[in-house]
């Protein structure tokens, strides 16, 4: 997984902790170092607390179809929070089954809350406009 640009982690599927991690990881989260990393649950690294809903059906997709993603705000080892696509999918390592999970970070969404729309002027139609409008939804 070293040699991979995307951020991955390894997770022991028996104990839900994780067991390795490559670079990408360590700078996505501002680790000093991998170990800061392993041996974690990584829900513990999201801000907010996932949702029973949203978990429950991460879990039943995954354990399903053997993969599954979920969108989560994590917070960096820094306390820096960043949102991130995270897809998890069951597979084997040298024997083992693990749980390989990889993030996509993405930006923040706007809230609509803080946009401020002006509506545009609305001109009245002629009678001829309004028979062609009425004539194009058949």
């Amino acid at each position: 997984i070293e040699n991979l640009s995307e951020p991955i982690f390894i997770v022991d599927i028996k104990s839900g902790l994780t067991i390795d991690c490559n670079q990408s990881v360590v700078s996505l989260f501002e680790a000093d170092d991998k170990n800061d990393l392993l041996g974690i649950d990584i829900s513990a690294l999201s801000k907010e607390k996932i949702s029973g809903e949203e978990l429950r059906r991460f879990k039943t997709e995954l354990n399903t179809k053997k993969k599954s993603s979920i969108e989560i705000i994590f917070n960096s080892r820094q306390g820096n929070p960043f949102r991130a696509l995270m897809t998890a999918a069951k597979s084997n390592l040298d024997g083992e089954k693990i749980i390989q999970i990889r993030l996509v970070e993405l930006p923040y969404h706007i809230s609509a809350e803080k946009i401020e729309v002006k509506p545009e002027p609305q001109k009245e139609n002629t009678k001829e406009e309004r028979l062609n409008n009425t004539l194009a939804i058949f």
